[in-house]
């Protein structure tokens, strides 16, 4: 008959050997396990048997599978914790391998009992092989377990993980399994594994006539998976689809094609117009929230907020809960601490957003343990996410990890304000002992990296207490650690995407310490960042910060020049883009006569190659056009002086006096337009010629 598993249980060298080679090759997921590794793995343990000839006898039919044992092991009933299901899907991956009908799979059981990475990569070719021996009655029963467990709300994000590779698994190997895709799908959703959930919604999109119906309600949830993965060209014609179709298009369509701005605007004309009018109450409040959900997308932080608190009064509890992590997310970054203690108490804690918005409240309110404790509850509800995130590829899961990196430097803002209070306690201290400190946080020039926290402390000066002396050197260690702590952060952005919402996510946390200021060359490379992604409005939002006077779309209204030349070619440049080309070309020639000397070679540089740049593409701004082209070679001419090496400089003075010959060209032939273009070249670039 076929050997037992008890014959098995004495293996030889020879046979050890073998297994180390089959679990060698094991390594790799489930889903890479097919027929050819599993027959493999039937060649490995014929050693098993002693190399006679019962034992290849053995390998030739299949073990015998004791299908009761097995249904009852898969048994999902009275399973009502996530540690419950954690054991019964350690216990089933076992139990599968113990009744696998394949020798080399059973031989793996006790190696797998004990390591249960091993389990789990064999899960799919466990089941596989003993599915394919169960009777129908018995497929019928199992299929009913793994529904149940699918469906069961406290199941594990890694265990819905692991039975998701299970049906795509079997479905790879022809043997899909008796499973509704419409589940699995909503199973695929809820662990952010998007490219499965679109394989069951795609299922559902091209079933018969009959068995599925495409609606508004698929249509919906197709639109949202192919966003989420990236793929406009596939919404887009989802929406082509919809039309020919004569299926009625929703509002919030736009949304899941992230135009937010075309939503907006189709949101307020329905709010605002008769339409409102004619509409009941249910019908105005959607158009209501989705506004709100425009205005988060697209940072209009002060219009969200009075919105909201118009909306407010006619919501139930449900739908507060719905708007409170947008409302809350405006009030925070607007510095409104009372009103987003209001609104956090409507954000469950059992998710990671509203765990998060508690840490920051207790950060803000110096309540460091009860910051830290809310951090490392947020980061244990992230870990399952991230986990189930990172199986579907790095990009799906860059969102999640932005939000661990948060965490990480809402824990640096506490340290920070921690040290900041023993600064402030030190200057106090001087101050009552009658001695004044000149040591501030702008009197600290930011560190060299490879400089330390601990560097040895000056020798206090002669004529001074010991007490102020000591009070001045902690003040200075104080500032210094301040200064690294921005430069950190400042350099850690650079290495992060360059994505307007991943940017405001950190530069969010470090507000809650970092005044416009101190970090003003951050938030003029994240204005840059949303003046190319084309938000305007937030580029103007950020500048204003850094500027005396009123910047927006519609006004510019400066005071005085921008004190740092970096913020006013920021604002300059902000100008340009927004179509106000002559108050751009004014603040930059204001710049360059009036602050040059105080401005970097590298920033010089691009200020010149900017208004030279600006004066070609438009000549007729300002003063006459040959006045603006004297000009624009002068500018081309200083960009060579301060940039040397910089080919884009000498590539602008090149190329301008190339075409400034051709004008004269065609306006005093060639004899008059090679003295012309002489004078000009050693008018205009006479300093280019010593970066030569």
């Amino acid at each position: 008959g076929a050997p037992s598993a008890e014959e098995h249980s004495f293996i030889d060298a020879a046979g050890l050997e073998a297994l180390a080679s089959v679990a060698a090759g094991l390594s790799e997921p489930f889903g890479s396990v097919d027929g050819l590794s599993l027959s493999r793995m039937g060649s490995s343990v014929t050693q098993l048997g002693g190399g006679g000839g019962g034992g290849v006898d053995g390998l030739s039919r299949p073990l015998a599978v004791d299908v009761a044992q097995l249904l009852k092991l898969c048994a999902a009933e009275n399973r009502s914790t996530a540690d419950d299901w954690l054991e019964w899907t350690r216990r089933v991956s076992v139990g599968l391998l113990r009744e696998s009908p394949c020798l080399g799979l059973r031989a793996c059981a006790t190696l797998a009992q004990v390591h249960a990475p091993l389990a789990g990569a064999l899960f799919g070719a466990a089941f596989l092989a003993v599915w394919c021996e169960l009777p129908d009655e018995a497929h019928a029963a199992l299929a009913g377990s793994l529904h149940a467990a699918l469906t069961a709300s406290a199941m594990p994000l890694e265990c819905l993980q692991l039975l998701l590779n299970l049906a795509e698994f079997m479905e790879a190997h022809e043997a899909p399994l008796p499973l509704d895709a419409c589940t699995l799908g909503a199973v695929a959703t809820r662990c952010h594994a998007y490219a499965k959930a679109l394989h069951y919604k795609e299922l559902e999109f091209w079933a018969e006539p009959g068995e599925s119906t495409v609606d508004g309600e698929l249509i919906d949830a197709l639109l949202g998976l192919n966003m989420n993965l990236g793929q406009l060209d596939a919404a887009a014609g989802l929406l082509r689809y919809a039309s020919s179709q004569h299926i009625p298009v929703r509002d919030w369509w736009l949304e899941n094609l992230h135009e937010w701005e075309a939503a907006l605007r189709l949101y307020e004309e329905r709010a605002q117009g008769n339409a409102r009018k004619d509409a009941d109450e249910a019908v105005a409040l959607q158009w209501d929230l989705g506004r709100m959900r425009c205005l988060h997308a697209l940072s209009e932080w002060a219009p969200l907020v009075q919105l909201a608190a118009q909306v407010w009064p006619q919501l139930d509890t449900e739908q507060r809960a719905e708007v409170a992590p947008p409302v809350a997310h405006a009030q925070w970054q607007l510095g409104d601490w009372a009103g987003m203690r209001r609104t956090v108490q409507y954000l469950p804690v059992e998710t990671a957003h509203g765990v998060f918005c508690r840490a920051m409240l207790s950060a803000h309110a110096a309540d460091w343990y009860g910051a830290q404790n809310y951090v490392e509850r947020a980061r244990a509800l992230l870990d399952a996410e991230l986990r189930g995130a990172l199986a579907e590829g790095y990009d799906r899961a860059y969102a999640t990890l932005v939000s661990v990196q948060q965490l990480s430097e809402l824990e640096e803002v506490c340290a920070y304000r921690t040290v900041q209070q023993r600064m402030s306690n030190a200057q106090a201290d001087a101050a009552a002992l009658g001695y004044g400190l000149g040591v501030t946080l702008d009197s600290v020039p930011p560190p060299l990296p490879s400089d330390g926290y601990g560097a040895p402390p000056p020798a206090p000066r002669e004529g001074e207490g010991g007490g102020a002396a000591a009070a001045e050197v902690l003040v200075a260690q104080c500032a210094e650690t301040l200064a690294l702590q921005r430069v950190v952060w400042a350099r850690r952005l650079t290495g992060c995407r360059r994505s307007v919402d991943v940017w405001q996510a950190l530069i969010g946390v470090q507000t809650m310490v970092v005044s416009p200021d101190e970090h003003s060359a951050t938030l003029v490379k994240f204005a840059a960042l949303c003046r190319k992604r084309g938000r305007m409005r937030l580029c103007a939002h950020t500048l204003s910060a850094l500027v005396d006077g009123e910047l927006s779309d519609k006004v510019c209204s400066l005071r005085s020049l921008p004190r740092e030349p970096l913020v006013a070619l920021g604002v300059a440049k902000y100008l340009w883009t927004s179509g106000r080309q002559r108050e751009a070309q004014a603040l930059l020639r204001e710049l360059l006569s009036a602050r040059e000397g105080e401005m970097a070679a590298g920033l010089k540089l691009r200020a010149a190659l900017a208004l030279g740049r600006w004066n070609e593409e438009a000549p007729d701004l300002g003063a006459g056009a040959e006045e603006v082209a004297e000009e624009t070679l002068r500018c081309y001419a200083a960009a060579t002086r301060h940039g040397p090496n910089e080919y884009k400089a000498w590539h602008a003075w090149a190329l301008a006096n190339f075409e400034m010959a051709s004008r004269l060209e065609q306006q005093l032939g060639p004899a008059g337009a090679l003295g012309g273009a002489q004078s000009s070249i050693g008018g205009g670039g006479g300093g280019g010629g010593e970066g030569d």
